[in-house]
């Protein structure tokens, strides 16, 4: 199988698109910016929404998946993406991740903080979607019929619970996940690399293993520090990105070469923070007035 390999470039998300041609086995995995950028110089710049689709579906369709990080951040994005959908007779399915706890408490006296974040994917004909699976928690199926059968005194057979084998399996010791995972971001020790919403290197990796295959390529207009990429090439996936932010595209060059090069990917290498100074008009934020002091880094 071909190596996989990396392109990463500063330009406009719009013009940067328009520049690239039709892409087999392509697939677009963004996170659009949010609310939080509207204080650096760069918010006027970002195109709608709605022209980005149009150039994805050129470049990917009809065999890619477009999958687009949505939020009540970006209250206006899934109007525009079922807008899209609608117009270009698309097809749409939800996926989320759940956060297992609130990010920012000094919001929390302001509005309940959300603990899921949506992803809308985009797809044509047929959705390209591995089906991951995780361990089952708690007993078995198998474990909870033969208790079932002690309890009762009755003779019960998996295929009666509703259970079945998929893909092979001898056991029934993992489930399937449905559109929900779940991963908590807080405390896991990564480094934000001067970037107020990196995505975390787990996350990253849930979308790129479940919704594309060893060889694609992945295309991120939005691609900030990288995340995404250094998970499409630790798992066989070649990937091109573009930020419109120069700072940024030098550590997401800085850390896709190190993921290229097979060692430990660069979330895991320390990073001294001071070397990685924020963009402009990034980093801390002020603590609200009625919460005294809990300054909270995003």
């Amino acid at each position: 199988m071909k190596k996989p390999t990396f392109k990463v470039e500063v330009d406009t998300a719009l013009e940067w698109l328009k520049s690239l041609k039709p892409c087999k086995n392509g697939h677009i995995i963004t996170c659009p910016p949010d609310e939080r950028l509207k204080q650096t110089f760069e918010w006027d710049r970002i195109p709608r929404m709605f022209s980005i689709l149009e150039e994805s579906k050129r470049i990917i369709m009809p065999t890619g998946n477009i999958l687009v990080q949505v939020c009540m951040r970006k209250a206006d994005l899934p109007g525009e993406v079922f807008n899209f959908v609608n117009e270009e007779r698309l097809k749409v399915t939800d996926y989320y991740w759940n956060r297992m706890r609130c990010g920012n408490p000094y919001l929390s006296n302001r509005f309940p903080l959300p603990m899921l974040e949506p992803f809308l994917v985009i797809y044509a004909n047929r959705l390209r979607y591995n089906d991951l699976r995780e361990p089952r928690k708690g007993p078995t199926a198998e474990q909870s019929a033969r208790a079932h059968q002690k309890r009762v005194g009755e003779t019960i057979s998996l295929a009666r619970l509703g259970l079945t084998l998929t893909r092979g399996e001898t056991d029934l010791k993992t489930r399937h996940m449905g559109n929900l995972f779940e991963y908590d971001s807080m405390n896991t020790g990564e480094p934000m690399f001067g970037h107020p919403t990196r995505l975390p290197s787990k996350v990253a990796e849930q979308l790129v293993l479940t919704f594309t295959n060893q060889g694609d390529t992945i295309i991120d207009p939005f691609c900030g520090v990288g995340s995404i990429g250094v998970a499409a090439l630790k798992h066989g996936r070649s990937f091109i990105g573009c930020d419109i932010v120069q700072e940024y595209i030098d550590t997401a060059e800085r850390r896709l070469t190190v993921a290229l090069k097979g060692g430990k990917i660069v979330d895991e290498v320390s990073y001294e923070r001071s070397k990685l100074r924020p963009a402009t008009g990034m980093g801390r934020q002020k603590p609200h007035p009625g919460n005294r002091g809990n300054a909270t880094v995003v």
